[in-house]
């Protein structure tokens, strides 16, 4: 199947006899020229091929070339008919697929902290998280303050640091019913 049969199925067989509409200007060149350039742009910037600026030059040349064959009031009229429920149509798949996403990357998480981390005899998996999170916190911060002699302002304010943390972690242990 030749890209003329596709263009004819797509846009019927006026497509090399088409003529300007004769509509509004901003809806037939500047509104299409703008969509198509947005498009050709999205897909060179998600390919890492090129830096932004080079990007944004063959977007601009690529759509230029486009509105100098007979094909572009065709995808003008395209663009109008049907961009707009497959702007809808793309907007409602990438909701729907994010949504999953977001549940799947949720995991546990989202079962463990359903309830009040108070109510969960477990604890909340943010608790537990936030738990290893501070003790990791601690370590660094300890091993960063042995580069400093003691009574510096580093391992002043690096002390004040861990105390903190260290306070922050007896809390949470407190809530969970654990023992500090």
């Amino acid at each position: 199947m030749a890209i003329e049969d596709i263009v004819t199925t797509l846009f019927g067989n006026n497509i090399y006899n088409s003529t300007p509409p004769t509509g509004s200007l901003m809806y037939d060149y500047f509104l299409p020229f703008i969509i198509i350039w947005v498009i050709f742009f999205g897909v060179l910037e998600t390919l890492p091929l090129f830096k932004k600026k080079m990007n944004l030059l063959l977007s601009v040349a690529m759509t230029l070339m486009i509105t100098a064959t007979p094909y572009w009031f065709a995808l003008a009229q395209f663009i109008g008919q049907w961009g707009t429920w497959g702007s809808i149509f793309v907007f409602f798949l990438v909701f729907v697929f994010g949504l999953i996403a977001w549940a799947f990357g949720r995991g546990k998480d989202f079962i463990y902290t359903v309830g009040d981390a108070s109510n969960n005899p477990l604890g909340s998996m943010n608790d537990k998280r936030r738990l290893d999170k501070l003790d990791e916190e601690i370590t660094k911060l300890n091993q960063k303050r042995q580069y400093y002699g003691q009574g510096t302002p580093q391992f002043v304010a690096l002390s004040n640091q861990i105390n903190r943390r260290e306070e922050e972690k007896r809390d949470i242990k407190s809530r969970l019913g654990m023992r500090p």
